[in-house]
């Protein structure tokens, strides 16, 4: 099974993040590359170009500000940021790569830190998460999609348009679908309490991200390296 891990090419915050991903997986034998993220920078150029749109029921516009300050506004009304527009592209490419495949694939987001052998995708099921930070919260730090997942995600993503890559995966696109959860995480996340998107929240649990900034060392790099 193929598995990749998304960084941030020019980002060294994400870019050291995925190296130690890829060093712990080599650890149990299991070989990871490294994919492109689409940055924030590019991810509203990248939106236009996959033919995609925002969902309007929930998403008026796309920009930088920071998403904490969204809370007291209805919905319909809110803003997806560029940090989580640069995440759910990411997420769309490689979903893209599953079908052209037409195997399942193993998709990590920089932070994950590999504790155990990669599983098989379990027979009958179209996704299977690896990485259980809270047992009641789904997560994109890891998990395993199948081609049938993929394409629906994909379908979702055209039909509805874009929202957090964790809402369209989870709880939209494969919400009737059977998902299976690891008995014991396979894969940890640690990102030293910083995130590229939640450093742009304001409320008082992210205060502290936002004066650890890691997009303020951000150099545009001159080629991606797959």
């Amino acid at each position: 099974m193929k598995a990749w891990v998304i960084a941030i090419r020019g980002l060294p915050f994400s870019e050291q993040l995925a190296a130690r991903c890829i060093h712990s997986a080599a650890e149990f034998g299991q070989e990871v590359r490294c994919f492109p993220a689409v940055n924030r920078y590019a991810a509203p150029a990248a939106l236009t170009l996959a033919g995609l749109k925002l969902n309007r029921r929930i998403y008026a516009s796309v920009s930088d500000a920071p998403v904490g300050d969204r809370d007291s506004i209805p919905r319909g009304h809110w803003w997806l940021t560029t940090p989580e527009l640069g995440c759910f592209m990411s997420h769309f490419n490689l979903w893209k790569r599953c079908v052209a495949l037409d195997e399942p694939i193993l998709i990590m987001e920089h932070d994950a830190v590999v504790l155990a052998p990669f599983p098989a995708l379990p027979d009958g099921a179209v996704a299977l998460e690896l990485c259980r930070m809270d047992p009641a919260i789904a997560n994109t730090v890891a998990y395993i999609i199948a081609p049938a997942a993929a394409r629906l995600s994909l379908a979702e993503a055209y039909r509805h348009g874009v929202q957090p890559v964790d809402e369209l995966l989870w709880r939209t696109a494969l919400k009737q679908q059977p998902i299976t959860t690891v008995a014991s995480a396979v894969v940890g996340h640690e990102s030293g309490g910083v995130s590229t998107i939640q450093f742009s929240r304001k409320d008082a649990t992210h205060r502290l991200i936002a004066d650890r900034n890691p997009w303020n060392t951000y150099q545009k790099p001159s080629r991606f390296i797959e």
